[in-house]
């Protein structure tokens, strides 16, 4: 059967994200969701597997459910599938910070760049112009 993969991130404004780690996690598990999905005091990041009905039924939860009370209201999602399950377990992990930046000063749901779609990636970051600063490794 195949099966639908969601990954998902939103910064918000989550100072209660210790508390939403349970209540998520048991929805999540309620829909037969696996994958991972990390929570912090600055948002939500995922990637999750799940037959459609049950990804569908997360998301809308997520979006529009008592859990986060519309504070995931511009999640950024992005749909795959899998011919099978490609996660074992579900976990729900707390983190300092969805994408580690280090400085505390640092707020990505007050002060954002601008919005590139993928197609012209390339084209700006060939720009002289164009500082690239890459957090995914120490």
């Amino acid at each position: 059967m195949p099966l639908k993969v969601a990954a998902f991130y939103q910064f918000a404004a989550l100072p209660d994200f210790r508390e939403l780690r349970e209540s998520l996690r048991a929805m999540a598990a309620g829909f037969g969701i696996k994958g991972s999905v990390l929570l912090a005091h600055e948002g939500i990041n995922g990637t999750v597997a799940g037959t459609d009905e049950g990804i569908d039924a997360f998301v809308s939860e997520l979006q529009h459910g008592a859990l986060f009370d519309g504070r995931l209201d511009n999640l950024e999602l992005k749909f795959s599938n899998a011919s099978m399950m490609p996660f074992q377990r579900l976990k729900v992990r707390l983190k300092k910070e969805i994408v580690t930046l280090g400085d505390a000063a640092v707020d990505p749901t007050r002060q954002v760049g601008s919005y590139v779609e993928p197609s012209e990636w390339n084209a700006l970051i060939a720009a002289p112009d164009t500082l690239v600063v890459d957090t995914r490794n120490a």
